[in-house]
């Protein structure tokens, strides 16, 4: 019903045909409703038909009929172009133009051979008819591809039914294929073979149902007997494709178990190829051998990309039968067919890895007999027809003493080829420095000196330095030197280097387009003052003046530390508050700011220059303003190489934070390798493919380098003058190639096949499939015929990707809530695993809430424990693998932080750099506001926030932003979650909306359903999804450790109930001396815990003593493991001894040498500041002059200050927040014993402590005056 009131009850605009009752088809339905089977399948059919009906009463009427074949038209009628404007059905209009009839049926007056009907030339109501009919059948193709194929398979009937709606037949017998629908509309004058059902009928995996299609189709026009063979085996390989993308989409679904698919279905492949009883199965051997093959190359590459092979059971048996599949043709198809696959798609390199590897399992790939290619391909034929010619002549000058057929082809061009001198410099740098790459290469030194003086004197060559370095292998920077033995990739980067660099020494003009790249080579000292193209920037004056231009008034403040905020209303600040970023006291009161509060003068604060640190190969691409990240990442991969080859002391200058000198060069082809690597990503091409686009791009550059543009864009001198820049940079030259990226790479790697210098490289011709004679083509023996292996790109996810983003300009409407999804995905797939994820969280939370010492969490328990004890039930493993998955898809995003309960922390960097394993500590896993923890946190915040953010704009694009549903936090469900799985929720939608279709004498056409595809996943992923509550910060369970858990407050209930007593020095002592190993100490002090988190509530006699409370109260077999503390410790005394234990604890974790932290757990980030050098000496010195009993006292007692009043954390939102950081420690602990009952110090011994100390040295001090401590009674021991 959903699907019918968008299609049917929405028009497009006023005029259009309404339906505004549902109620018919509700009744028509019934109860049980199952459309994979006939009865509710038949009850839309007529439902539709009955709409049909009474559309066409409201237009040209339900009783007209066609002047040819004299029956009632079901449809738009064409008008045929005579004087009376005669009406017919397309079914007779279609077939009269088949059978060349050019005359009306009625007045029998003939019409123009090429007239088409058009819209324009029919009434109002005929168009309204037209659209109808429209939305109608959109309607019926979605309940047929999201209903009747979703649950199971459609039945025999409606399949029955299906196959008949793809073709229709005139009186006449003629019979014509058509769209699908009920309608005979659409007819098309070729036979047209459509992709949609195959697809639907595929996912049946029901091969019969394929073989009827197939047949029927072959039948109903007449292919076998009228077709002429190319088209024949055009139609076979769209459907041997159409079924290759159901058998790798099913072997991507299969996960951990793929391998064992792949070899089952290689087995079936064999089978059917060797013994197939049918055309069909034999098209079914042929596409399943296809995908195993493709998944063989994937396993390959992977191995081939390792130094070290390591090739498991199910991948030896998958290679093995690739290799027996591939040998049991005597013309080697199938192995080139694999060969093909991996050059294209993962890179040459990879396939000669493999040719010389060792192990027989993997170089068995290589084809004998034909020699390596040691020198990368020339792809500098990019430039034309010219430049391959100057090659050629320099080629024969270097060989041979005339210089004359140089001389003369040079003067021939010059004057008709603007870019002459770019075409020599390239040419010189193929045939003389890149033959250094070769082991055996000798220098022709005397045809060097020949072409160097033909150059020398040809006025037309330009830069003479330049062409000598050229000559001499001596180019800068000194990457660009060719080396024996380079390896492809190197030399893939060099020759880009070279082409862009030589390209850009030719620019003069500042106001040409291309001047930031040159400025950037020359080392120009404007470059100081650009807003380099690409870097992220500060959009905080751009939201204000948004928000000023919608009336919401609001000024700009900046906290004592520079962070800004805003202030609505009037402006003037009323209340107060905390800074996000440094928790800086905000805001004010009765219109006065607080202090060090300003407002903003700093005004944008984007920085100039290089901003993005180091590179992350592999990582998330963040796109720019409005640039898509495939554009983003070209456009920065040149600026990187432009500031690479500038000069070092220049572009060290405008690198933002500063690099040393000697790391420039490095640092910036990181940069450019990274950048090679996501376009990779991007564009889903091998790494030959991607340097071949830019040098693509770079040929554009040059064509377009005397584009003038105003002076002051090019000098990049403000944030709109950037942007401005690159919009232009983008529609001028990158639009031209990575709109086309799919015929540029078949042109020009079939040119660079063919190329003729030194003669043709056979395996490339074969790689790039040159040879397009079908001479030999025999449709009976279709496995040896080379087109059913050709190359292509499968229909995958990240192809979808590159086709929106090349054709998004042009779309009309645009989908902008499919675009936006999909440059969030890679974040938004990780929401699935979340539901996971917290019952993870939630159940280690259960077990070990205020049970584990953080130390415990952070040093001791790992993954590994946790996995082996199946601690969170018998899931444990696999949920912790699913966090596994999610932190890898999120850690590099997390470095900014996050706001927690205690203000915005960040989450340090070295653990945004680890990955989760088995020695990765459990207190990871356990969300917190600090420490590690505060990675699951701040995870979890991230992924909440993303789900808002799309949620958000989702329904600002479809005016739905206020009837979005929230939910908590902690009650979120998958339902309530983006929640989808590429493979089984993604793939299934792109290949609905990839629809291939042949027609006969045109060819075969792949078509993206961009808007259906939006519909469809609005309605799957976002439609009746939840936004989460987060308010000020992430509300959920947090992790609170043992050490936690008896503060202040608890001892304030207990003192509540049992009034606490301290215990005397003596005994104190006693137990001291009986309890010296940590674990005895550890134990005594957990079972005590126990005691008090029940003490706290309950209450009981102070007299009892507290072994007897927790053996026979409670039931535990051990309680206290001292004698003396079992002897005199009553529960009065339970405090006393928590201080007591508590101290020991941490004194014996000091002597283990655990740090700081660990030793005193309790205390909020920012309290373990190391002491100045200044305060460490002066508290040396007072410390010096204390007695070996007072200074143990004065530890015993900053200790209980430091867990009881120290550690006590506060809300910093509330009003009366105070951060106590800088408070003096020794003035506070004066006060805390002026205000205890019976101190253990007198006040007068902190006389002369000194005053720099404070509250965030706390607990390093402390650590000092223990190793002090230690050291006077072992003095005063040896005395």
């Amino acid at each position: 019903m959903k699907l019918f009131i968008e299609n049917m009850c929405v028009p497009e605009s006023e005029q259009d045909i309404t339906i505004k009752n549902c109620m018919p088809l509700w009744m028509l339905l019934g109860d049980e409703v199952d459309f994979g089977g006939p009865q509710s399948f038949a009850a839309v059919e007529k439902f539709l038909k009955i709409c049909n009906l009474t559309a066409l009463k409201e237009t040209i009427g339900s009783e007209v009929k066609c002047y040819n074949c004299e029956e009632n038209i079901q449809c738009a009628p064409v008008t045929l172009p005579c004087r009376k404007n005669d009406k017919i059905c397309q079914k007779c209009f279609t077939e009269m133009k088949a059978l060349r009839n050019f005359k009306c049926p009625l007045c029998k007056e003939t019409f123009p051979k090429d007239w088409v009907p058009t819209s324009q030339e029919d009434t109002i109501l005929v168009n309204k008819l037209r659209r109808y009919q429209k939305r109608c059948n959109t309607f019926f193709l979605e309940v047929v591809s999201q209903l009747c194929f979703d649950y199971g398979n459609a039945s025999e009937q409606v399949i029955t039914k299906l196959l008949n709606y793809v073709t229709c037949k005139t009186r006449t017998g003629k019979v014509f294929t058509k769209d699908i629908s009920m309608i005979d509309t659409g007819l098309d004058p070729n036979p047209v073979f459509r992709s949609f059902l195959l697809q639907l009928l595929l996912k049946s995996r029901e091969e019969r149902y394929v073989s009827s299609y197939i047949s029927q189709f072959l039948e109903s026009t007449t292919i076998d007997r009228d077709t002429n063979p190319k088209d024949r085996i055009d139609i076979y390989l769209l459907i041997v494709q159409c079924w290759e993308d159901t058998h790798l989409q099913y072997i991507e679904q299969s996960g951990e178990s793929r391998l064992t698919i792949a070899c089952d279905l290689f087995r079936n492949a064999i089978e059917k190829i060797n013994n197939h009883r049918s055309l069909t199965e034999l098209l079914y051997g042929i596409a399943t051998a296809r995908a195993c093959l493709s998944e063989t190359a994937r396993c390959l590459a992977e191995l081939a990309a390792k130094e070290k092979h390591t090739i498991t059971g199910y991948m030896l048996k998958m290679i093995q039968a690739a290799k027996e599949l591939c040998h049991s043709h005597n013309k080697e198809t199938l192995k080139l067919y694999l060969v093909k696959i991996l050059c294209r798609r993962y890179g040459r390199h990879i396939y000669q890895r493999l040719s010389k590897s060792r192990a027989h399992s993997l170089n068995w790939v290589a084809f004998e007999g034909r020699s390596e290619q040691v020198e990368v391909s020339d792809r500098y034929i990019v430039l034309g027809e010219t430049y391959t010619r100057v090659r050629e002549a320099i080629a024969k000058t270097l060989l041979v003493e005339d210089i004359g057929i140089l001389q003369d082809l040079l003067q021939k061009i010059q004057s008709r080829n603007a870019h002459l001198v770019t075409v020599v410099q390239l040419a010189v740098h193929r045939e003389v420095t890149c033959a250094h790459v070769r082991q055996s290469f000798t220098k022709p030194k005397q045809g060097i000196k020949r072409l160097h003086k033909l150059l020398d004197a040809f006025e037309v060559v330009g830069d003479k330095e330049s062409v000598w370095r050229l000559l001499n292998n001596n180019l800068q920077p000194p990457l660009l030197v060719m080396k024996p033995q380079s390896s492809m990739e190197q030399q893939g980067v060099q020759c880009l280097m070279t082409h862009f660099k030589i390209i850009m020494s030719k620019l003069q003009d500042e106001s040409k387009l291309l001047f930031p790249f040159k400025a950037l080579i020359d080392g120009n000292l404007i470059i100081q003052s650009m807003f380099l193209p690409t870097m992220p920037q500060d959009d905080l004056e751009d939201i204000h003046n948004a928000l000023l231009r919608n009336g919401q008034n609001s000024v700009v403040y900046r906290c004592p530390k520079g962070h800004p905020y805003l202030i609505g209303d009037c402006g003037q600040p009323v209340l107060t508050g905390f800074c996000p970023e440094c928790r800086e006291r905000i805001g004010g009161t009765g219109h006065q700011a607080l202090p060090g509060n300003v407002l903003n003068n700093q005004g944008d604060t984007s920085k100039r220059g290089h901003v993005l640190g180091r590179s992350n190969k592999g990582g998330i691409i963040q796109p720019e303003r409005d640039m898509n990240p495939t554009y983003c990442t070209a456009a920065r991969l040149f600026l990187h190489m432009a500031m690479y080859l500038g000069p070092v002391e220049h572009i060290q200058k405008i690198i933002q934070p500063e690099i040393p000198a000697n790391h420039v060069s490095q640092f910036l082809l990181d940069h450019i390798k990274a950048n090679i690597v996501g376009l990779q990503q991007e564009l889903g091409r091998s790494a030959d493919d991607i340097i071949l686009l830019m040098h693509v791009v770079v040929h554009h550059m040059m064509l377009q380098a005397g584009k003038a543009l105003p002076q002051r864009l090019t000098l990049l001198s403000s944030k709109i003058d950037r942007e401005a820049w690159e919009k232009e940079f983008c529609s001028t030259v990158l639009r031209n190639v990575l709109g086309y990226v799919d015929l540029w790479l078949t042109n020009l790697n079939n040119r660079i096949a063919t190329d003729l210098r030194l003669g043709a490289d056979p395996l490339m011709c074969l790689i790039y499939e040159t040879d397009n004679t079908q001479e030999s083509e025999d449709t009976v023996n279709l496995l040896n015929v080379p087109r059913m292996w050709r190359f292509r790109i499968p229909i995958t996810f990240d192809h979808m990707r590159q086709e929106l983003n090349s054709k998004f300009q042009d779309l009309k409407p645009k989908p902008r809530v499919l675009q936006r999804f999909l440059l969030e995905d890679d974040i938004l797939q990780a929401l699935r695993y979340l539901p996971n994820i917290m019952l993870l969280q939630r159940t280690l939370l259960h077990k070990l809430q205020r049970k584990l010492d953080r130390a415990e969490a952070n040093a001791q328990l790992k993954v590994r424990d946790i996995k082996k004890d199946n601690l969170a039930g018998h899931d444990t493993e696999r949920w912790i693998d699913e966090f596994s998955k999610v932190w890898e898809m999120t850690r590099l995003r997390l470095s900014q932080g996050c706001a927690t309960k205690f203000g915005r922390v960040t989450v340090p960097e070295v653990f945004c750099r680890q990955r989760i394993t088995d020695n990765t500590p459990l207190a990871v896993l356990l969300p917190a506001a600090n420490g590690p923890g505060l990675c699951s946190y701040a995870m979890l915040d991230l992924l909440f926030r993303k789900q808002n953010e799309l949620m958000d704009f989702y329904g600002s694009e479809t005016g739905r932003l206020h009837s979005l549903s929230s939910i908590t936090p902690m009650a979120v469900t998958s339902a309530h979650l983006i929640s989808y799985d590429h493979e089984h929720d993604l793939m299934p939608l792109v290949l609905a909306n990839c629809h291939y279709s042949f027609e006969m004498g045109v060819g075969t056409k792949i078509e993206y359903d961009f808007a259906g595809m939006e519909r469809q996943l609005i309605d799957r992923f976002l439609c009746y999804k939840s936004k989460i509550e987060i308010h000020q910060y992430l509300k959920v369970d947090l992790m609170v450790y043992r050490t936690e858990v008896t503060n202040v407050s608890v001892f304030n209930k207990l003192q509540g109930n049992i009034p606490q007593e301290h215990l005397n020095s003596a005994v104190k002592k006693q137990i001291c001396e009986e309890l010296r190993s940590l674990p005895d100490v550890c134990e005594t002090l957990d079972n005590l815990n126990i005691a008090i988190s029940f003490l706290k509530t309950t209450g009981g006699n102070p007299a009892m003593p507290i072994h007897r409370f927790i053996e026979e109260t409670l039931r535990m077999d051990k309680s206290l493991l001292s004698q003396k503390a079992r002897q005199t410790c009553e529960l009065r005394h339970a405090r006393s001894l928590w201080l007591l234990l508590s101290f020991l604890k941490s004194r014996l974790l000091v002597d283990y040498q655990h740090a700081t932290e660990a030793v005193i757990e309790t205390l909020p980030n920012g309290f373990y500041e190391d002491l100045p050098n200044e305060v460490k000496s002066s508290f040396g010195e007072y410390m010096h002059h204390l007695s070996t009993e007072k200074l143990s006292n004065l530890l015993e007692l900053l200790h209980e200050f430091l867990l009881l009043r120290v550690a006590v954390q506060e809300n910093p939102d509330d009003d009366d927040f105070v951060d106590t950081r800088k408070y003096r420690l020794f003035e506070s602990l004066k006060q805390y014993i002026e205000l205890s009952e019976s101190p253990v110090l007198e006040p007068v011994i902190l006389n002369g402590s000194p005053t720099g100390l404070l509250y965030e040295h706390g607990a390093k001090a402390w650590v000092l005056a223990n190793e002090t401590l230690l050291r006077k009674i072992g003095t005063r021991r040896r005395s």
